[in-house]
């Protein structure tokens, strides 16, 4: 995959919509997604739950990233995510999320730097940008208490 594109594989494994989806990089690394019943069993996470998982590891790179290359020494990271769906279209209208942060040698200025920075890089916040709201916060923390952290 030198292209910089990417493959994956969606497989119906059930009678109802159970699915698993793999990718060519994690062959190996099966994601089971499902629906509620009575269409579904139950059985997986459904699309929009993927979709803020997915929001969530991204920024959660993104932030990390920048913080290190910023010279700063992170030693616990959480990111707690909340989606809030829309009918008509199915949708997630919005997405609050808030990081702990664990760590001794940042200050409230550069966490907001950092967060402005990862909204302009942080590739699956630019996909969502313009059809779901974002709205995120960012706290310092001791370990323990990013640990234990919303």
């Amino acid at each position: 995959m030198n292209n910089g594109n990417f493959k994956a594989e969606v497989t119906l494994k059930n009678q109802k919509v159970k699915f698993e989806g793999i990718s060519e990089n994690n062959p190996n690394r099966v994601v089971e997604f499902d629906y509620l019943k009575p269409i579904g069993d139950e059985e997986g996470f459904r699309g929009l739950e993927l979709m803020l998982v997915t929001f969530g590891g991204c920024v959660s790179t993104t932030m990390v990233f920048l913080l290190r290359k910023m010279g700063k020494i992170i030693e616990t990271f959480k990111l707690r995510l909340e989606g809030e769906k829309q009918e008509n279209p199915v949708s997630l209208k919005k997405i609050t999320f808030e990081a702990g942060i664990g760590a001794d040698n940042i200050t409230t200025n550069e966490i907001q730097e950092m967060l402005k920075m990862t909204e302009k890089l942080s590739p699956v916040w630019n996909m969502v940008k313009g059809n779901v709201e974002v709205i995120g916060n960012a706290s310092i923390l001791s370990n323990e208490e990013c640990l234990k952290h919303v």
